[in-house]
């Protein structure tokens, strides 16, 4: 299995995404374009928040879940 493929099948490989893309779209910045050409906006920006707000409050809400690819 390719290695992002195998890191996005986690929790806390999701976490991980979420976080880079949020981090590229702030380096970025609003009404500017991705490497993919994808735009920028605020509408993309909160949307990305949001979903990383969940998948961290899934693992507050349930601390004893595990991803069968988390190790830890």
């Amino acid at each position: 299995m390719d290695a992002t493929l195998f890191r996005l099948a986690s929790r806390q490989g999701l976490i991980q995404f979420y976080t880079e893309q949020l981090r590229r779209f702030n380096k970025i910045g609003l009404g500017n374009y991705t490497d993919f050409g994808v735009k920028v906006t605020p509408t993309l920006f909160d949307a990305t928040q949001r979903r990383l707000d969940q998948l961290k409050q899934k693992v507050v809400d349930n601390p004893t879940y595990k991803d069968l690819n988390d190790k830890d």
